[in-house]
């Protein structure tokens, strides 16, 4: 699962509390039923409802703080579905 090494390094937290960096130090260990959890997705072709789930940060763009078109929503979803994403672009699915 050379996948789970090429993602960056960010601190962000998501909905399970996941981090990259716990990712990065738990690897080993997590490798094996993580590549089950791809493999049965890719195969019966469904995403678990736990990585559709996003978090959305308003990032200030400019001007008055307190009007909020001047906010750009950023979302970022689990480090898992990002690499269940990246094996289903890589298998052209």
């Amino acid at each position: 699962m050379q996948h789970t090494h090429t993602h960056h390094t960010h601190t962000h937290t998501h909905t399970h509390t996941h981090t990259h960096t716990t990712h990065k130090h738990t690897h080993t260990q997590i490798v094996l039923p993580l590549a089950i959890l791809i493999n049965k997705s890719i195969v019966e072709r469904i995403v678990p409802q736990e990585l559709k789930i996003a978090k959305i940060i308003p990032v200030f763009k400019s001007n008055a703080k307190d009007d909020i078109s001047n906010y750009r929503p950023i979302s970022t979803l689990p480090i898992i579905s990002k690499i269940l994403e990246n094996k289903c672009v890589q298998k052209d699915l």
